[in-house]
């Protein structure tokens, strides 16, 4: 933590920046493509910007634990929007993560032991409506939706992730990995990973 903590962000910020400036200039960029600031519900809509036909492959990456992730994204999302939010205080004081306040932070049902597996099914059937293929990246050890699968009796939890998929796409297709992870103040731990392609 130490060391973190010496790190000179504004320095990494603007070399992050030349990396993308460099990359951007070896790359011909399509003026068809769109970028959208909405959380995966929202872009899935019936009423969202995407409309069935448009999108050929959608890839989604799901939080996998209870965490709230706006505690790691929101200096990035700040400079997005550049909104200047209003920061989280205790006892007077900023917090040391400047965090926005509680109201301001985005927080998934993805994220929610009660409420990920209907989230999960709500996107899997918009994909599957918009006439798209899904790519489904998640961890079979930490992820909080078959961590809920197994406190709640199911003997085989991946079966289920597997079968999940299968109710609304013909051909799934499971391929697992190891993988490092490092989490808040936990060095890299091997995991399982699973990538899951569903198409119709």
């Amino acid at each position: 933590v130490a060391k973190r903590r010496t790190i000179d962000i504004e320095e990494q910020f603007h070399l992050a920046l030349d990396a993308i400036r460099r990359e951007w200039g070896r790359r011909q960029c399509s003026r068809e493509h769109r970028v959208y600031q909405l959380d995966a519900e929202r872009m899935l809509a019936a009423d969202g910007p995407l409309c069935p036909g448009e999108v050929g492959l959608v890839y989604f990456d799901p939080p996998y634990t209870a965490d709230n992730y706006s505690r790691f994204y929101h200096v990035l999302e700040t400079l997005v929007t550049y909104d200047y939010p209003p920061l989280e205080r205790r006892g007077g004081a900023l917090t040391r993560g400047r965090y926005p306040e509680r109201a301001r932070r985005y927080v998934s049902e993805l994220s929610n032991g009660r409420l990920v597996e209907g989230a999960f099914r709500r996107i899997i059937d918009r994909v599957r409506e918009l006439g798209a293929n899904l790519l489904v990246s998640y961890s079979l050890d930490s992820g909080l939706l078959l961590q809920r699968w197994s406190r709640g009796g199911i003997a085989e939890p991946q079966a289920r992730f597997r079968n999940l998929f299968r109710e609304r796409f013909e051909s799934v297709e499971m391929r697992e990995t190891t993988l490092l992870h490092s989490g808040q103040g936990d060095s890299n731990r091997s995991v399982r990973e699973v990538l899951v392609l569903c198409e119709n």
